[in-house]
């Protein structure tokens, strides 16, 4: 867009300055350490077990995966390296602190909003009141909400691994792990209604390119 400036002045347009995305490349996009077909066949409930129980053993074995690969880059991840904690598409997530009713927003690094993140997580996923891993022990009302609260922050992980530690994951010859695990994610995700439709953005180009979601 051009703007005035004064009369019959107009501002330069600059140029769009486009973002280098390694991970559109062919090569690395059908890039995987399993059979599409075979990611796919893990995602459906399987007969006899609990929409619960297999919702919770997913959850914690994708932590897991996402845990190990940022470790795997962890580094590389500093504050003056990742200042903010930024994903494709000019993203920037703030992390929210919830304290009681009143819920704070706060601009940290990347390596410090990812131990956050895990932090989080590992207590959800290790508390018995969330997920209980003892007999007699029933799920709370409140089970999927903090699922998808989950999801929402280790997607928040992989997108920041694409945009700022691609090239990283390559040299360590992990971004076809990093690949399967974001489609068996994403995957997880559409079956079970686990995350916000504007929660993908950043990475819709590249999911759009794995043929997981259709181009608008």
């Amino acid at each position: 867009m051009e703007w005035l400036m004064g009369k019959g002045k107009k501002k330069p347009v600059e140029p769009e300055i486009k973002e280098n995305k390694p991970y559109l490349e062919e090569q690395h996009v059908n890039s995987f350490i399993r059979e599409i077909t075979e990611i796919k066949e893990l995602v459906a409930l399987p007969p006899s077990i609990d929409l619960n129980e297999w919702i919770a053993s997913n959850s914690l074995a994708f932590f897991n995966q996402v845990d190990l690969l940022y470790g795997s880059v962890s580094e590389k991840c500093t504050v003056a390296s990742c200042p903010m904690m930024s994903a494709p598409g000019s993203a920037i997530y703030l992390w929210h602190d919830d304290k009681g009713k009143k819920i704070t927003k706060t601009n940290v690094s990347a390596p410090q909003y990812i131990d956050f993140v895990m932090t989080c997580c590992h207590k959800y996923l290790h508390d018995d009141a969330v997920f209980p891993t003892k007999y007699g022990l029933t799920f709370p009302p409140t089970f999927m909400t903090t699922v998808r609260k989950i999801f929402k922050l280790l997607f928040h992980v992989q997108a920041h691994m694409y945009y700022a530690h691609f090239n990283d994951l390559l040299n360590h010859g992990l971004h076809a792990h990093l690949n399967t695990v974001l489609m068996n994610f994403i995957l997880y995700h559409q079956e079970f209604n686990l995350l916000d439709p504007k929660e993908t953005a950043p990475l819709d180009d590249l999911l759009q390119a794995m043929g997981l979601i259709n181009q608008s």
